[in-house]
């Protein structure tokens, strides 16, 4: 699970947008060791930091109780941190000390609790859910989250049908916008069961009048997605009365793609083809990952995949990530933006390996795009671990294929910090897809 990322949303920028508004941080029950000392120090800086006026509430999700509220006052930032230190302690202490397994966190409980005790009538709120997105609750399976996921029928029933029930608080969450740390991200069944969860709970907060502007394993995001500014959703649902039972869903096993077994099409290759900013890679040896093949996209529509390792034959836990930006609607399609209207983003890969048994989740990170829609570029971020790392890009395009060799030189990765200036980085490659279209 990816925690500690700085994304392309600049935080400095970031800040214009935080006057005379109330921030609520929710600290669960249990938060992974390994993201505590950033949600303190992210949460920290939101009690100082902002335009003064700007409310500041972090809650124990868990119990509903309030750790530290503030408001952030006038002078200079060191003035204000002092001022500040106090509720950072209790903060702090609170966020080190999230270690408990034993109690769960009930994410519709908790959110009607904000809209109808926490924030003012018709106040504008930005929530920073740190929290997990499997409902569980031992006293009530027939709602567990595990592998399941509530039909859309769940919002609209009454709520003594059901703990998902929104159908008297329609504005409830009117205000409301929610960027959630999912801390969970990898305990889903498969791909299906996390897009069905992620749908859900955009279904269950817009449905209240709110809005779920980020939903993704990456905590600086979630962060920087609450002070941008941002109020559309993450991406565009809607409820389907026809799913009106009051059921729980479950994914079949199985790859998403249309036809799970790989297949060749017609090849066209594009052989050592290595795109940087600011360093010349030179490369006798052209990484190639053989029989390796990409699934085929469902018909009419383009996928564009990345397989990568190093030269000695394995990864050494090193993780890039894959960025298309999608020509039809804008949206830059990576781990923590996987849908918009015309495309799809797969899966996040943290490790390439060979596939094995025919099992593309062990190799290929992918997105596929609705209408032989063909962006003119593609980036790739060296996101942890060290290269050198050689891989290959390939697009199936019109039913032919097109490879593209990449190498990364010995850099080590940048958790994304440099998304905002990927153009200098060494740590971002852009790859060209426009001889793509002008190959005959």
């Amino acid at each position: 699970m990816k925690t500690l990322l700085t994304l392309s949303l600049a935080l400095a920028g970031a800040f214009q947008a935080d006057a005379a508004r109330h921030f609520i941080v929710a600290v669960p029950p249990f938060l992974p060791t390994e993201c505590r000392e950033q949600a303190a120090r992210e949460t920290a800086r939101l009690l100082y930091e902002p335009d003064a006026g700007t409310r500041v509430t972090v809650l124990d999700a868990g119990r509903m109780t309030t750790i530290a509220e503030a408001t952030v006052p006038e002078g200079t930032l060191k003035l204000r941190r002092g001022l500040a230190n106090p509720a950072i302690t209790n903060v702090a202490n609170a966020i080190r000390s999230a270690t408990d397994t034993s109690r769960t966190f009930d994410a519709p409980n908790f959110l009607e609790y904000i809209g109808r005790q926490v924030r003012a009538d018709g106040e504008d709120v930005v929530v920073v859910l740190m929290a997990p997105s499997l409902h569980h609750n031992p006293k009530d399976p027939a709602s567990d989250m595990t592998t399941n996921w509530p039909s859309d029928g769940h919002l609209s029933a009454p709520r003594q049908r059901s703990v998902f029930s929104t159908s008297d608080k329609n504005h409830v969450l009117d205000n409301v916008l929610v960027s959630w740390f999912v801390t969970d991200w990898t305990a889903v069944a498969n791909d299906n069961h996390g897009d069905g969860v992620a749908r859900f709970w955009t279904l269950f907060i817009g449905t209240q009048g709110g809005v779920l502007i980020g939903y993704s394993p990456d905590l600086m995001n979630a962060f920087a997605l609450a002070r941008s500014g941002r109020q559309t959703p993450f991406r565009q649902v809607s409820v389907d009365r026809r799913d009106s039972a009051v059921v729980m869903r479950s994914a079949p096993v199985g790859e998403i793609f249309e036809k799970i077994e790989p297949a060749k099409p017609e090849t066209k290759t594009v052989t050592n083809v290595v795109f940087q900013t600011n360093i010349v890679v030179k490369t006798n040896v052209v990484f190639t990952a053989g029989d390796n093949l990409l699934p085929l996209p469902r018909t009419g529509k383009t996928l564009i995949g990345c397989i990568w390792l190093s030269p000695s034959g394995v990864s050494h836990r090193i993780d890039l990530d894959l960025h298309v930006r999608v020509p039809l609607d804008g949206t830059e399609l990576c781990f923590y933006r996987t849908n918009s209207s015309h495309g799809r983003y797969f899966r996040d890969v943290r490790e390439s390996k060979p596939i094995i048994d025919g099992d593309m989740a062990t190799s290929w990170e992918a997105v596929e795009l609705d209408d032989d829609q063909l962006p003119s570029e593609a980036w790739i971020d060296m996101y942890s671990g060290r290269g050198p790392c050689q891989g290959e890009m390939r697009v199936i395009y019109k039913s032919k294929e097109y490879r593209i060799a990449f190498t990364f030189p010995a850099v080590r990765g940048d958790e994304g910090s440099d998304g905002s200036r990927r153009e200098r980085s060494e740590h971002w490659m852009r790859i060209d897809l426009g001889h793509i279209v002008r190959t005959p």
